[in-house]
């Protein structure tokens, strides 16, 4: 229990009792021109309500009285006089109670069900750490997949880079790599992912 009251408490934190409001005044070249936002900074969220529901985005640029706002979709159904709240700075308060979830890039459950915050926010862009200070790497890790355990031995810590053409696979070595690794947390993130369609084989 005390992990559920730890995420409300942290949800009740996190709530802004005043919220700053701008409106659309102009959309170009996928960018929305946005009047009102006094006190918003480069890289700050908004949310943008439009004839197809709220949508989030992120401001690139500033002018004396406009910010310009970059939509996370296609902008489509947005309109001049749009409502536009400044949320604040992009973060993340990731929880032991989300494993198992799926999450989009700002922390918002895509499995229909609520999703609690943690107790510590953390800048969704943070500094990487000094080169100097940064821990050696470990052990040998354990994947299950043979020919990396053999051949191509990886360790704690260290970085890999899979590169191949689309369709050969990748998905299914990392796949293979989450339900065998010898580790107590996976996580997968999709970056630029596209959907390929299905095609039935008879």
């Amino acid at each position: 229990m005390s992990g559920l009251f730890d995420g409300l408490l942290a949800e009740i934190a996190g709530a802004a009792p005043v919220r700053r409001v701008g409106r659309v005044v102009e959309t170009r070249r996928g960018l929305a021109q946005v009047a009102g936002l006094d006190g918003a900074t480069i890289g700050d969220r908004v949310l943008i309500h439009s004839r197809d529901g709220a949508a989030g985005g992120e401001v690139l640029r500033l002018a004396l009285g406009l910010c310009a706002v970059l939509p996370d979709a296609s902008g489509d159904g947005m309109a001049i006089g749009n409502r536009v709240d400044l949320v604040g700075r992009a973060d993340i308060a990731p929880d032991d109670s989300w494993i198992g979830r799926i999450i989009d890039a700002s922390g918002r459950p895509l499995d229909g069900r609520p999703l609690l915050r943690g107790a510590v926010s953390r800048a969704l862009r943070a500094p990487a750490p000094p080169a100097a200070s940064r821990r050696r790497l470990g052990g040998r890790l354990s994947t299950s997949v043979a020919v990396f355990d053999t051949l191509l031995p990886l360790v704690r810590g260290q970085r890999i880079g899979l590169f191949a053409g689309s369709g050969v696979g990748k998905s299914s070595l990392l796949a293979r790599f989450a339900r065998g690794v010898e580790a107590d947390v996976v996580v997968i993130a999709l970056v630029g992912e596209r959907p390929r369609p299905r095609t039935s084989r008879r």
